[in-house]
């Protein structure tokens, strides 16, 4: 977390069957926005983690827990052009139930100005949906089947 400043955007929360609840948001450093996420269960907090990719910005994480305890976090960043036409892309770490959360998973390439909501869906089996909402043109989704990776988006409409 070093040069991290600001840690109090686009929060959202999740509590899993047990209690333990997951916190994820946006904070701001010097160059960029960066997504964290911390857990808070009867031990106490844990320490904050960066989720995105330090070296780019990321913003509006969105967050979805299942009772078992997985977790997904999904969010949009930005490649660091100064295009609206291939400046965002989706992006998403998992935590299954009893582990961390893997490295963050570019879901699509690099394309026209994603809205700002990724929204993300788990189910109790541990498949989850994540979907991009883009300012113009179809809407993609990606897929992940229980203990595996997303694949790539494809276009529902």
């Amino acid at each position: 977390m070093v040069g991290v400043t600001n840690a109090a955007g686009a929060i959202r929360g999740g509590i899993d069957g047990s209690g333990k609840a997951t916190i994820a948001w946006m904070a701001d450093d010097t160059d960029a926005s960066h997504i964290m996420v911390a857990t808070i269960d009867a031990a106490g907090p844990s320490p904050a983690s960066m989720l995105s990719d330090p070296g780019l910005t990321s913003e509006f994480p969105e967050l979805a827990v299942n009772g078992a305890g997985d977790v997904v976090v999904a969010w949009f960043q930005w490649n660091g052009t100064n295009s609206s036409a291939t400046g965002d892309a989706p992006a998403v770490s998992v935590k299954a139930v009893g582990g961390e959360f893997g490295a963050a998973q570019v879901l699509a390439p690099y394309q026209r100005r994603l809205e700002n909501t990724v929204p993300v869906a788990i189910d109790d089996q541990g498949n989850a949906a994540v979907a991009g909402t883009f300012s113009s043109g179809p809407l993609p989704m990606s897929t992940l089947q229980a203990g595996g990776t997303f694949g790539w988006v494809v276009k529902v409409c």
